[in-house]
């Protein structure tokens, strides 16, 4: 229905601009009102979750484990090109080109002031006290960490097609039913060598990412 819904309203607002007059002589909404709008109810509807599929797409909950693996390479990416003060930088991205002011999280800048980093290492990704891994630049990150998405396992079933993914630490992301129903009975605490052979006798294959 809201697909009908937004076609038909498009249709309506396609015609209406074809034939608008003058925007200085009428009093309705100015044409490049009607394009706003029409950006708008053109956007895709998010996706949900649904009670008995699961999630239907990625936007399933994800916990992030901070483990560092996804920033640990970027030192030969990702590169300071120009620093304006020890906490504001424009960097730049080899694999896009993207230059961009970064800037330190007010709250990290000790931590990354520290230099504790290996260089293979995003230069602004940082080890703290506790061992777990932090990017000093989160809000300001480039567009190529904001797109990224993490996968620690891919699941496969019987016939070789992908069936799901694990994402963080054990968050599912499939809309196989089955899969679904079994991921759901293996307890939280697992570890992966005995939730693999759990998948492996109701017919599916796990391959976890190093």
């Amino acid at each position: 229905m809201a697909c009908l819904y937004t076609r038909g309203m498009l249709q309506m607002l396609s015609h209406s601009l074809q034939g608008s007059p003058d925007p200085s002589k009428t009093s309705g909404p100015r044409p490049s009102i009607l394009f706003n709008l029409i950006h708008i109810i053109s956007k895709p509807l998010p996706h949900i979750h649904h009670p008995t599929r699961g999630y239907v797409s990625g936007m399933a909950s994800f916990v992030c484990t901070r483990c560092g693996k996804c920033c640990m390479s970027l030192g030969r990416h990702i590169r300071i090109e120009q620093s304006l003060s020890p906490f504001q930088h424009y960097c730049r991205v080899a694999v896009t080109g993207e230059l961009l002011p970064v800037s330190i999280l007010p709250e990290q800048r000790d931590l990354f002031s520290s230099g504790d980093q290996d260089p293979a290492w995003c230069p602004f990704l940082r080890k703290d006290s506790s061992g777990l891994f932090i990017c000093t630049i989160y809000q300001t990150r480039p567009h190529i960490c904001r797109d990224f998405r993490c996968r620690t396992m891919v699941i496969y079933d019987q016939n070789g097609r992908e069936a799901g993914h694990v994402k963080g630490r054990r968050t599912l992301v499939s809309d196989d039913p089955c899969l679904e129903t079994v991921w759901g009975e293996i307890p939280p605490d697992t570890d992966d060598s005995s939730l693999k052979e759990i998948l492996r006798k109701h017919c599916y294959r796990a391959e976890s990412f190093d």
